[in-house]
């Protein structure tokens, strides 16, 4: 998908069943050095996997950060608004921020 069309931001599942995420991030890496993606999207890890809390594991495969599964609310909402900036980010509640 990320090679069809432009996202504000990936969330990146680790453990999926054909390529694991870094390897999928390394691909989209490869497809913005190449020009064949308009601008950098920022990847973040999404994944219960203890080895994507080493810096090594994520920033090595040109991911930007790692959040850490389950999550609550806010920590998403962190997430959106760090890596989406001057974007709606709505919390639990409804209320924009």
């Amino acid at each position: 998908m990320a090679a069809e069309q432009d996202f504000d931001i990936i969330l990146m599942d680790l453990d999926m069943p054909l390529v694991d995420g870094f390897a999928a991030t390394q691909s989209i890496r490869q497809q913005e050095r190449s020009g064949k993606r308009r601008k950098r999207v920022p990847v973040v890890a999404y994944t219960a996997n203890d080895s994507a809390s080493s810096e090594h594991g994520w920033c090595g495969s040109g991911m930007d950060a790692v959040l850490a599964k389950p999550s609550v609310a806010s920590d998403m909402g962190e997430c959106l608004r760090r890596w989406c900036p001057g974007r709606l980010v709505v919390d639990s509640l409804g209320a924009s921020a």
